[in-house]
């Protein structure tokens, strides 16, 4: 045999040898239970550098600023309710970055240090809080309050409004909840309320013309909800706006025909418009003593994202927390203010389970 006829067959074996490899079925399984292994391994490190011991988060976070008042749960013609709440900003003071956190505020009433409510933020969902940095804003409020005629009530009558204190808790991934930072006390003041000036108050019910005093005293809201609905939605973006949707009660004396309520939806923290939107109803008369059908309200604009899920997933700290300054209007009058109402961060369709 030559020496040219041994290259040929050693070359020959070798290819079938490279190309048969993949053709059997065990090699297969044993590479693809390798890259399985490998990804595995990945994820589980990349979870393990994410999680953080209760004592690292205990060492990491430090209230940098915090400022305390009262805000505006629901404000109508009939009735106000505030709820505590508190303002923070936090400070990483430790040796790797702060991601995926929950901030719980737990509100007690300080004379008996018994538990009122509590409130919660999800925080550094999209950018991590770097060593020696200090982060945005992180407002808190809490889940009930107080109720009364009008914020001057509240000041008026302070012996029935208890002083409340907060502490707060922080919890990491693979960390429990730790305590972090003073007990504060909650301030007595309502946000966008001058107590001096005793103005901004209550809802505007003496309007100059007859029929925008009477209209603004011949409805009641009953019942109401609000959430985010679809505008628009494809394979690439889903485009939400702010809803809300009420009952009203004609509390007057005459039928309510041909209304028009309109809805100016702000942001909560600055009081800055985002978008309007206008409905008319009541093509039907309501009669004195009647509740109407459910009233739907839309703003005009919303947000945008790649799905509804976004919104809960990374975008949520954009995602700002609105109001809606609600107002009723008939042929004869101007608009009426009927009230002022959050719009919760719920969109429908959609059932969001947190981790």
């Amino acid at each position: 045999m030559t020496g040219d006829k041994i290259f040929e067959e050693y070359l020959e074996k070798k290819q079938r040898g490279i190309s048969g490899f993949p053709k059997k079925g065990k090699s297969w399984v044993i590479i693809i239970s390798m890259v399985a292994a490998v990804i595995l391994i990945a994820i589980f490190f990349k979870s393990m550098s994410d999680s953080m011991s209760s004592e690292e988060v205990k060492n990491s976070v430090e209230i940098a600023w915090y400022d305390t008042l009262w805000v505006d749960k629901e404000v109508t013609p009939q009735e106000v309710k505030i709820v505590p709440a508190i303002k923070v900003k936090i400070k990483n003071v430790g040796k790797r970055a702060l991601k995926y956190m929950d901030i719980e505020a737990v509100f007690e009433f300080v004379e008996s240090g018994a538990v009122h409510s509590d409130g919660m933020a999800r925080v550094l969902s999209k950018e991590a809080l770097m060593p020696g940095e200090i982060s945005e804003e992180i407002f808190i409020k809490s889940l009930y309050g107080y109720s009364a005629s009008s914020r001057a009530a509240f000041v008026q009558n302070k012996e029935e409004w208890k002083e409340m204190q907060v502490k707060l808790f922080v919890r990491a991934k693979g960390s429990g909840l730790v305590r972090v930072g003073e007990l504060y006390p909650v301030k007595q003041v309502i946000e966008g309320f001058d107590e001096t000036a005793q103005t901004g108050d209550q809802m505007p019910r003496d309007y100059q013309d007859e029929a925008t005093r009477e209209l603004a005293h011949s409805i009641r809201i009953v019942q109401q909800d609000s959430l985010w609905v679809d505008k628009k939605a494809s394979a690439k973006q889903v485009i939400i706006v702010p809803s809300i949707t009420v009952e009203i009660k004609n509390v007057g004396e005459k039928p309510l025909q041909y209304l028009y309520f309109k809805g100016v939806f702000k942001y909560g923290d600055t009081g800055e418009i985002m978008s309007e939107g206008i409905t008319a109803a009541l093509k039907d008369p309501l009669a004195p003593g009647a509740t109407s059908e459910p009233i739907e309200i839309k703003s005009d604009f919303g947000y945008s994202a790649t799905s509804k899920e976004a919104f809960f997933n990374g975008t949520q700290q954009r995602w700002k927390f609105l109001k809606v300054d609600l107002f009723a209007k008939s042929k004869e009058s101007q608009y009426a203010l009927l009230g002022i109402f959050p719009i919760k961060q719920k969109i429908q369709g959609l059932k969001v389970i947190y981790q």
